[in-house]
């Protein structure tokens, strides 16, 4: 009988410093007792031997770690990639203005002369606004 309490004893000596360990970690008896049914079930269901059933729970919580992981890279690549489509969609949307300008004989020279009067025309009517002076738009014209 004492034999076994010696025995008893030696095993717990071995075990106590990782329960000691477990348990800074912060894990207490319910999450153990939730891997212990998960690994009881992986040993179950794949009929293995619970220290490979361990092992395998264990790697299956390290690949969802690292889908989740994954799948938040991935949210992240989609929230880019429509910002660069909005960027290139307005950018597409110019040139393919200019394309369409040029097929009508409208040069570069033209196009450029077009923008300096329109910039020209909303520098004058932010003059007027502030000066309140009623000039027409032939005024603001470039010369």
């Amino acid at each position: 009988m004492q034999c076994s309490g010696q025995s008893r004893a030696a095993r717990l000596k071995e075990i106590l410093p990782m329960c000691e360990q477990v348990m800074r970690l912060g894990i207490g008896f319910s999450e153990l007792v939730a891997y212990h049914t998960a690994v009881i079930k992986r040993a179950d269901l794949g009929n293995i031997p619970t220290e490979s059933a361990a092992y395998r729970v264990m790697e299956e919580i390290e690949s969802y770690e690292r889908i989740g992981g994954l799948k938040n890279e991935i949210s992240n690549l989609v929230m880019q990639k429509y910002a660069i489509d909005q960027i290139c969609a307005q950018r597409n949307k110019a040139i393919t203005s200019l394309v369409k300008l040029q097929s009508f004989g409208v040069t570069d020279e033209k196009i450029f002369n077009i923008h300096e009067f329109l910039n020209g025309a909303r520098l004058g009517n932010v003059k007027r606004t502030m000066h309140g002076h009623p000039d027409s738009l032939t005024k603001m014209a470039p010369k």
